[in-house]
């Protein structure tokens, strides 16, 4: 299982967490299930999840059901991340999106950039009807990390 993040280790020295990491798996996964030209750009990096980003996502915590529910899902990005249920691909929009199932359905979104590098964009809870509308529309695959490979 992955590591929480603490939002306490920001510092002025420290201005960035490692959240986790593109894997190749993930990256087959997307080349498997898409043709957005940005899988092209996708290789193997850690992402980062930069300082000022927790600001911007505090404009999603009134979205929560409770702030406790908000900081619970903040603290859980890593593990987002390394175990989604759900991985989708914006359509207009450079970033990957990991969904994970709890109480609520939450999204993280990283975005990915020019060179390919990648960084927490941000994190919301969504609907199961705008999940089931991502499904329908393949925005977004239901992803299985433990595929077995035989």
């Amino acid at each position: 299982m992955a590591n929480k993040l603490n939002i306490e280790n920001f510092s002025d020295e420290y201005r960035f967490q490692k959240v986790g990491k593109l894997t190749k798996e993930v990256i087959d996964f997307l080349k498997q299930n898409s043709d957005n030209d940005i899988v092209n750009k996708l290789h193997e990096t850690d992402i980062l999840l930069w300082d000022n980003r927790i600001e911007y996502t505090e404009k999603h915590k009134g979205n929560f059901k409770t702030s406790d529910d908000y900081y619970q899902y903040l603290e859980e990005i890593p593990n987002i991340i390394e175990n989604p249920d759900y991985i989708g691909l914006p359509p207009h929009d450079d970033s990957i999106q990991y969904i994970k199932i709890y109480d609520n359905i939450v999204l993280v979104a990283v975005r990915v950039s020019n060179k390919g590098k990648m960084s927490y964009r941000t994190m919301y809870p969504i609907l199961e009807g705008q999940l089931k509308d991502y499904l329908k529309k393949n925005r977004a695959w239901k992803y299985n990390k433990n595929i077995d490979k035989q």
